[in-house]
């Protein structure tokens, strides 16, 4: 009976990654931004929130996994982070990457990390990545990244926000996303896997136009009235974070 109950787990893991593989062969044909979107978003959320967040490591050696086109590589580039690269598993976003000339290698990023040198690293990022990993993968993938950052290395990574408003709809949004986060299970996650908790920022909407000024000023308001609801609920200001993503920036103790 117990033998036969493993198999059925083997059989069902090995069926998950399965279909994991394959959605990731592609990933996300069919639900692209219009042309030109994509670079454009992720150079104003690189501007920000990552480049203030890795000011001091602009000469130092950077990867972002889960790199997809590699829009945010090339954004931090052109800021000035010489050292920055890409790593990804699906193979439609590397070849997508090498076409728009940008620094993004086919690979595994657990296995990426694994393959650096102790302290080798200025920065990890990880932008929309953790989301896609198992529990048990999530905390290996943060074991590595302590291990491969120097003392004053950064992890800087967003996921979705459990606690967020409209965070279901990121969280399953997306048939590869396994997990979801709070300010609280980051902290969790951080303190299990030898690191420190620098930041956790909510993903507001950034003003570049007339027009994300007023939606950025609404949200402002929502948040207001979010926060005295949760005061309400819980009989304590706790203020919470609303937004669906997060940015957590870690650090080694």
């Amino acid at each position: 009976m117990v033998a036969r109950k493993a198999k059925q787990e083997q059989e069902s893991e090995a069926g998950a990654k399965g279909a994991r593989r394959r959605l990731y062969h592609d990933y996300k044909t069919g639900q692209r931004p219009p042309e030109g979107m994509s670079s454009e978003v992720a150079a104003r959320f690189a501007r920000a929130y990552i480049e203030p967040t890795l000011a001091n490591l602009r000469a130092a050696p950077i990867v972002e996994l889960g790199a997809g086109e590699g829009w945010t590589v090339a954004a931090l580039r052109s800021m000035g982070f010489s050292s920055c690269r890409g790593v990804d598993s699906s193979p439609s976003e590397v070849e997508r990457a090498h076409a728009a000339g940008n620094a993004v290698e086919l690979a595994d990023g657990l296995e990426t990390l694994r393959k650096c040198a102790p302290g080798s690293l200025g920065a990890v990022v990880a932008i929309d990545v953790l989301e896609h990993l198992t529990l048990s993968e999530v905390v290996e993938w943060c074991e590595q990244v302590a291990r491969c950052l120097r003392d004053d290395g950064r992890f800087v990574f967003r996921v979705p926000n459990g606690a967020g408003l409209f965070g279901g709809a990121i969280r399953h949004g997306d048939l590869t996303h396994l997990l979801a986060f709070t300010p609280s299970s980051a902290q969790q996650l951080l303190a299990a896997t030898g690191l420190r908790e620098l930041s956790i920022i909510p993903c507001r909407p950034i003003v570049h136009s007339a027009l994300s000024a007023v939606r950025a000023a609404i949200w402002r308001g929502v948040e207001l009235v979010l926060l005295l609801a949760d005061a309400a609920e819980s009989g304590e200001f706790r203020g919470s974070v609303h937004t669906r993503n997060l940015l957590v920036v870690a650090q080694k103790p």
